[in-house]
């Protein structure tokens, strides 16, 4: 389960250039969303390698700002997708 392009739900993406780093980025956008995204969907909204965006998100993990709910699909921790998983 993947999120559609934020354009498709009428949501307008996060500015990168109000973020000030690709964790601010992903936060930003998985609250958004409804669904898990990939670190490539936002590596590529955010002008990233998908291995930055990777790395960006493990961090997150870290603090538990995000949760992994299936392998390469993350969404935030107050989800109810992330909230269904436990």
């Amino acid at each position: 389960m993947s999120a559609e392009s934020p354009q498709s739900e009428g949501l307008p993406t996060p500015n990168v250039g109000s973020c000030e780093n690709a964790e601010q980025y992903a936060l930003r956008r998985l609250h958004q969303v409804d669904e898990t995204m990939r670190p490539a969907q936002l590596a590529e909204e955010y002008g990233c390698t998908p291995g930055h965006m990777q790395d960006a998100l493990h961090n997150l993990l870290g603090t538990g700002a995000v949760v992994r709910v299936d392998t390469g699909e993350y969404t935030h921790s107050n989800s109810d997708i992330a909230e269904s998983e436990d």
